[in-house]
């Protein structure tokens, strides 16, 4: 019993010690690390008197939504129209405060638009029946060139120009004379610009990033009386 309450008391020390990271024992005190505290984030440890360059890759996913600015623009329902990605992106750490490097990713532009099927612009002739939606998809594989400004270990703020070549399509669903959906597409390289490019800028907490995307290309070519689709998109994007 005796033996029993001294390894009960033993362990309740010992839990105690790593608590407070000393173990006592006796008149001999022996300091305790915690686990946590040997792992090293290298983001963090890049503010130490130690640092290093090193490389990062990291995937990451983004989520965002076109944003209506002035007059002249492509008619479409903007609150039912987005912009995904994903991708991977290689950082290089060069000093303290900055980074720089590329990133590549597939993405997806989706515009819910209002009107070009019944007029016609992008079909050639107006599409009749009974029409359920209409869309106008561009699907392009984009890069980018990014540098990264360090404010804290955690606090990062990016500028980023991007290129994109794609292909631009329109759907269109209506319902046939038998009731069935009808899906129709149009894809005519003619009347756009496969390649496109702009500007981006990001607010990053952690791995958290707040950004704003500005196409600074046309999406249709000059010869085609079109307006064009919101040049900006504001959304999320994680890195992993």
């Amino acid at each position: 019993m005796k033996k029993i309450f001294v390894m009960l008391v033993l362990a309740a020390a010992f839990s105690a010690s790593a608590r407070s990271q000393t173990l006592r024992i006796g008149n001999t005190e022996i300091e305790m690390g915690k686990k946590d505290s040997l792992r090293v984030n290298p983001d963090e440890a890049s503010f130490t008197a130690d640092f290093k360059p090193y490389i990062h890759v990291l995937p990451y996913v983004s989520a965002s939504f076109p944003i209506r600015t002035g007059n002249g623009l492509m008619p479409a329902t903007y609150w039912q129209s987005y912009n995904l990605d994903i991708g991977f992106r290689f950082l290089y750490r060069a000093v303290r405060r900055w980074s720089v490097g590329g990133t590549i990713r597939a993405s997806v532009y989706s515009y819910e638009t209002d009107g070009l099927a019944a007029g016609g612009q992008i079909t050639g002739n107006p599409v009749t029946g009974d029409l359920k939606a209409e869309r106008l998809i561009y699907g392009p594989v984009g890069l980018e060139f990014n540098n990264r400004i360090h404010l804290t270990p955690k606090i990062n703020f990016d500028l980023s120009l991007y290129g994109e070549y794609g292909q631009l399509s329109f759907y269109t669903k209506t319902t046939g004379t038998d009731g069935s959906k009808v899906i129709s597409n149009w894809s005519d390289s003619s009347i756009m610009n496969r390649w496109q490019a702009g500007v981006q800028f990001s607010f990053m907490w952690s791995y958290l990033s707040v950004y704003a995307r500005y196409r600074i290309t046309d999406m249709f070519r000059k010869d085609f009386a079109m307006d064009e689709p919101s040049r900006l998109f504001v959304g999320l994007a994680f890195e992993f």
